[in-house]
């Protein structure tokens, strides 16, 4: 377990080095399709991750990468509160864009970071303890029809 962590902040740091040494107009911006990525690599790193979509249209950019970050720090903090639990990523909507991630079982909070990028969107941000000792973390982004 020590062992993993460590390569885990090995690696966290060398992927901020690199986005700090970017040029800022070079930085690559991630949009709603990697969510998938997100989950395949979350798998990889021995996650097991479900993810659901139901999206009807066209996501606008800012609400696609929103979404896209807010998931990206909700598994992190899966992974690190909840290891070896089974986490659920859904997305869903149209015209605006729901989202939840959910760990049934956990030692402490699934939200941090992702809770706070949530809370600053302009939709409604949602997370805490569920019913059954699990955490969730859920936002709805809204876009133009």
């Amino acid at each position: 377990m020590i062992r993993e962590n460590a390569h885990q902040a090995l690696q966290d740091l060398r992927e901020v080095i690199g986005v700090l040494r970017a040029p800022v107009g070079e930085l690559p911006q991630p949009t709603l399709p990697d969510v998938r990525q997100l989950v395949e690599e979350s798998g990889r790193a021995g996650m097991r991750v479900d993810l659901a979509q139901e999206l009807d249209g066209a996501v606008p950019d800012l609400a696609g990468r929103t979404a896209c970050r807010i998931v990206q720090e909700a598994l992190t903090n899966a992974r690190k509160h909840a290891p070896g639990a089974d986490v659920r990523v859904a997305l869903t909507g149209a015209p605006g864009l729901g989202l939840t991630v959910e760990a049934p079982r956990g030692r402490g909070p699934m939200t941090g970071p992702a809770a706070a990028r949530a809370l600053r969107t302009p939709g409604r941000p949602e997370h805490g303890p569920t019913d059954r000792g699990g955490w969730r973390l859920a936002a709805w982004l809204p876009w133009p029809p």
